[in-house]
C-alpha cells in the first residue's frame, strides 16, 4: 500500500496491520441466486460497485462505492496498491472509508487505533502515550508483550513537527507519521 496525495497514513497503517484475511472480510459479497452465474465465481466483481462493512461506534455500517477513483496522470491520486501500483482494493477501501465519514477531506489526519476499531468487529481502541511510561520502560515493555500475547492489532504514531514528514528523528522515525506494528 502506497500513500498518495491524501494525508491518511493512519488509515493505511491500519490496513497494513489487518492482514489479508481481515481485509477480505471488509468486502461484502451479496449472493443472489436469481442473478448468479454459477460458472463464474467472480460474478459479483463485474458490477463496478463494492459493498464494504465497517464497525463505526460498535455498530456495523455498510457502505457502497463504485470503482471510479480520483486520478492524477492516469494513476490513482490517492492510495495505490501492489508493487506496480495497479491493485485497486486499497483505493476502494479508502473511498468507502471516506464515504463513511463524509468526504476524503474528513479522513485526513487521524489515529491508527481509531481506524482499527472501525475496521474490526468489537474493536476496542486504546492509546498508550509513551510519556506516561518514560520513568518506567519495564511496565511499557510488559504491556506490549501482553498485547502481543493476546494478538492485539497495534499501530503507532510519531509526534507532529513543524517540518511535517520531512522531519526525521535520531532513530530514523518520520515525524507526524503513522506506522503499523506487525511483530
Amino acid at each position: 500500500i502506497t500513500q498518495g496525495a491524501l494525508g491518511d497514513c493512519y488509515f493505511l497503517s491500519a490496513l497494513s496491520v489487518l492482514g489479508n484475511s481481515r481485509t477480505v472480510e471488509l468486502f461484502v459479497c451479496q449472493e443472489d441466486s436469481d442473478h448468479k452465474n454459477e460458472s463464474d465465481p467472480n460474478h459479483w466483481k463485474k458490477t463496478g460497485a463494492f459493498m464494504l462493512k465497517f464497525s463505526k461506534n460498535g455498530e456495523f455500517e455498510y457502505v457502497i462505492v463504485d470503482d471510479w477513483l480520483p486520478m492524477c496522470n492516469d494513476t490513482p491520486a490517492f492510495t495505490k496498491g501492489g508493487m506496480d501500483g495497479l491493485e485497486i482494493w486499497p483505493a476502494i477501501l479508502e473511498k468507502a472509508y471516506a464515504k463513511l465519514y463524509g468526504s476524503y477531506q474528513a479522513i485526513e489526519a487521524g489515529k491508527v487505533h481509531l481506524a482499527l476499531a472501525d475496521l474490526v468487529e468489537n474493536g476496542f481502541p486504546e492509546q498508550l502515550a509513551l510519556k506516561t511510561y518514560k520513568n518506567n520502560v519495564k511496565v511499557f515493555a510488559e504491556k506490549m508483550r501482553f498485547l502481543d500475547k493476546v494478538q492485539a492489532l497495534m499501530g503507532a504514531g510519531s509526534p507532529e513537527h513543524e517540518m511535517g514528514d520531512r522531519a526525521i528523528n535520531e532513530e530514523g522515525i518520520v515525524q507526524g507519521h503513522a506506522y503499523a506494528i506487525l511483530d
